[in-house]
């Protein structure tokens, strides 16, 4: 599938892991703190969480603390004091090519929302942080919708928003369940992995709406140039 940048009416981006490179964080602030508990997280487990929602994410972390919910929650809390601790210091890295990309769109009026499974507390302050804010037209968080990705309700909401159709959009997702969730919505998607996908996790993908699997935002922004 190719995208023509003369149809797209909006861009829409995940944030952790497509936009900036928060997930090195998020793993090893897990690291850190299940290692005060003896547990040792594999990378295949925090690969897994990548994109997941907040229910999904606590549901693995709870089964690594044999299945005790307040252990479980008390281990996210110390997750997040990190995270904020490394955010507070502006340790906040874009991922290569995220300037270039989003400065190309908007010098293209294209407009550029932000869909995230993060928290509005916590997507704000990496926007800012990463100095990414002044380009957003619009975000919808985490916290602001009732089913979380692979589930398409974030995507569809930020269409509604926009009173658009999915084809006047394109998506730029970095996950697998944020790829379900783009795709699931009908709208073309840009799908630039952190981690290669395996032939099985592809087959879920609606590749209909799949334009292709690029290595970088910069290659993201050579195909629209085209």
């Amino acid at each position: 599938m190719k995208k023509d940048l003369s149809q797209i009416k909006v861009a829409i981006f995940d944030l952790d892991g497509t936009l900036v490179d928060t997930e090195k964080i998020y793993h090893a602030g897990w690291r850190h703190v299940l290692k005060g508990y003896g547990v040792t997280i594999s990378q295949e487990i925090l690969d897994k969480m990548r994109g997941g929602t907040r229910q999904h994410n606590n549901h693995i972390i709870q089964n690594l603390l044999d299945g005790d919910e307040a252990l479980a929650k008390e281990a996210r809390e110390k997750r997040n004091e990190y995270f904020k601790e490394v955010v507070a210091e502006g340790n906040v890295d874009r991922k290569e090519g995220a300037l270039e990309l989003l400065t190309y769109l908007e010098d293209n009026v294209i407009p550029i929302a932000v869909a995230t499974s993060s928290p509005q507390d916590r997507g704000e302050e990496i926007l800012v942080t990463s100095a990414l804010m002044p380009y957003v037209d619009f975000v919808l968080y985490g916290d602001q919708i009732e089913n979380g990705k692979p589930e398409p309700d974030i995507y569809l909401e930020v269409l509604d928003h926009y009173q658009l159709s999915s084809q006047d959009a394109v998506v730029i997702e970095d996950s697998l369940n944020g790829l379900l969730a783009s795709t699931r919505a009908k709208i073309p998607s840009f799908y630039v992995p952190e981690v290669p996908l395996k032939d099985e996790d592809l087959e879920q993908v609606d590749e209909a709406y799949l334009i292709g699997i690029y290595d970088s935002l910069i290659e993201v922004k050579n195909e629209l140039e085209k």
